[in-house]
């Protein structure tokens, strides 16, 4: 599998991760030689980082709530804390069978055959002068997504557009020869690009604005690898109304048919089966103060309600919905902002699967930011063991910003895990900062100080009461430019700019290491996990810096120039490599 991660900055005007598994934190090596070890993992989650900062009425401990025979539509006054935790996980991907797309689709008008060089870099040729490594990227300087290798390129697709970026959190198609691309504007059809015939042409999947592959959830495939789901906006969706709702569409892998074509709907979670389906209602002020909580079967092609009219809580109304399915149960994070206090909370729905019986799990919680249509500052998951769910709340430090919660199936008990995680935002702005790897059982996070420095962490999903371990440096004033796992997930690549401007990864069994030393920013890993593609950063003059995209050995740091930027070119947005 290639393992990808997009960057991307567009002119839309937008507010803007102690693992225990099979390793030793204790005996980390760095570059080869001996390095401070990572600190020993802590027994129990780390609440007194969020404790210290907060009121302790932030989070409260809730307990299971009496079945009803209708959701209340009104709610305690939100408990409001000074300073908040909160953070937004993305869709554990699963793996699934190879299965080919035949080229069926509408088909995208092939790009030229040439990728022009005047103050736009020194790559150029035909795919078949493309050597190996070969690297997809964006040249937004000439508008184009195109394969470089040494020497030579091949455009794939060409045309004004605002930003090219890998759709979701799990963009690979599951035979993992194909990628979804969006390459466009305010409004463009998500593209499936082959990654294996640099020549071929891409394959349209529909119109929709950028936010369906910005945040993570919103495109996703089945566990079985049969069906892709998407939900398509229109370019102004997350603008006109406090929350997006947009076409919740159903793909065969196998041919592309649509299976499904729903309106209305806010979030979704797919299973084999079918799809959990949340239809959030807007009444007269454009506030959406109804929802319905539905299920799509795949077999019939049908839509059965589980839970109708579920109203928000009293002078709330809903911005944003997560769903998870466990056992006969479905559970539903609502996201509300409220007038009166004015403020945001969070509740948990828990529904039975068979429909009906629906009670507020979890109460009215007061966050510490308002939820906003375009982050994903409300992501629900269940963890490995199917006994916790792990939780992201907004923080209020940035519009983008969660603090991350554990919740207790057995009890519906709340704990605090780790404050100020970045999440998914549309537009993306640089790396995606919240990745599960492939088999589920890792999160890798970075959070944010008030200062912008920045920490990667990794969570163990497996050991759910353990705390993150902090992967680089949190006393730093460290971005993190790259960010991907390897195809086994127990690699995680990362690019750091600042005190500590590095290409390193970190490994389950040898630890931290230092692949090279350098400015990098985005990042892709190929197939067999040995080689990373990113563009660097060179000085040529006090007054001139460029950008290179290099493909870099994991094994010894030696790297290949690929393309060569001119004085004043934007880097290359990076998107896979073979």
């Amino acid at each position: 599998m290639t393992h990808l991660l997009a960057r991307r900055n567009s002119g839309r005007l937008l507010a803007a991760l102690a693992l225990s598994a099979t390793f030793s934190l204790s005996a980390c090596s760095f570059g080869g030689q001996a390095a401070t070890a990572l600190p020993a993992l802590p027994t129990s989650s780390p609440a007194a980082t969020v404790a210290a900062t907060a009121n302790p009425a932030s989070v409260t401990t809730a307990s299971t709530v009496s079945p009803a025979t209708s959701v209340s539509t009104s709610a305690p006054t939100v408990v409001r804390p000074t300073s908040i935790p909160t953070t937004q996980p993305s869709t554990i991907p699963t793996s699934a069978p190879k299965t080919d797309v035949p080229s069926s689709a509408t088909p995208v008008p092939a790009a030229p055959a040439a990728v022009a060089s005047a103050a736009t870099g020194a790559a150029t040729g035909s795919a078949a002068s493309l050597g190996s490594p070969r690297v997809l990227a964006w040249n937004r300087n000439a508008k184009q997504l195109a394969w470089y290798s040494a020497g030579a390129s091949q455009p794939v697709l060409n045309g004004v557009a605002q930003a090219t970026m890998a759709c979701g959190s799990v963009p690979l198609w599951p035979s993992g020869d194909k990628l979804i691309v969006y390459h466009g504007g305010t409004t463009a059809p998500a593209q499936l690009v082959s990654l294996t015939d640099p020549a071929a042409t891409p394959v349209a999947l529909g119109n929709s604005s950028a936010l369906g592959c910005d945040l993570g959830g919103h495109t996703a495939f089945s566990p079985d690898g049969k069906r892709l789901a998407l939900v398509t906006y229109g370019g102004d969706s997350s603008v006109i109304l406090p929350f997006a709702s947009g076409t919740f569409r159903v793909l065969s892998v196998a041919d592309n048919s649509e299976q499904a074509n729903i309106a209305n709907v806010n979030a979704f979670a797919l299973e084999n089966g079918g799809a959990l389906l949340i239809h959030l209602i807007a009444n007269s002020k454009n506030q959406a103060d109804q929802a319905d909580l539905g299920w799509w079967d795949a077999a019939s092609n049908k839509e059965r309600f589980l839970e109708r009219s579920i109203k928000s809580s009293d002078k709330c109304f809903f911005i944003s919905a997560s769903l998870v399915h466990v056992a006969d149960k479905v559970y539903t994070a609502f996201g509300e902002n409220c007038t009166a206090p004015a403020g945001s909370a969070f509740r948990i729905l828990r529904t039975d699967f068979a429909g009906g019986n629906s009670s507020n799990w979890v109460q009215h919680t007061g966050v510490g930011g308002n939820y906003f249509s375009y982050t994903n500052t409300n992501f629900l998951t269940v963890l490995p063991d199917k006994q916790t769910l792990l939780l992201a709340v907004p923080n209020g430090l940035k519009s983008r910003v969660a603090n991350l919660l554990r919740i207790s199936l057995a009890d519906a008990t709340v704990t605090p895990l780790i404050s100020s995680v970045m999440t998914d935002s549309s537009p993306q702005a640089g790396v995606r900062p919240f990745l599960f790897n492939p088999p589920g059982t890792l999160l890798a996070f970075v959070t944010i100080n008030p200062n912008n420095g920045q920490t990667l962490y990794v969570y163990d999903l497996s050991k759910p009461t353990q705390a993150p371990a902090a992967v680089t440096d949190s006393n730093r004033s460290n971005q993190i430019t790259g960010l991907v796992w390897n195809a086994a997930g127990d690699r995680l690549i990362y690019s750091v700019t600042g005190d500590d401007s590095s290409l390193s990864y970190f490994d389950l069994t040898t630890g931290k290491n230092l692949v090279t030393r350098g400015i990098f920013e985005g990042l892709a890993v190929s197939a067999d996990g040995a080689t990373a593609a990113t563009t660097e950063q060179v000085k040529v003059a006090v007054t001139d810096t460029r950008y290179n995209l290099v493909a870099i050995a994991l094994a010894d740091g030696s790297q290949t120039t690929l393309f060569s930027g001119d004085k004043g070119a934007s880097a290359l947005d990076v998107l896979a490599v073979r």
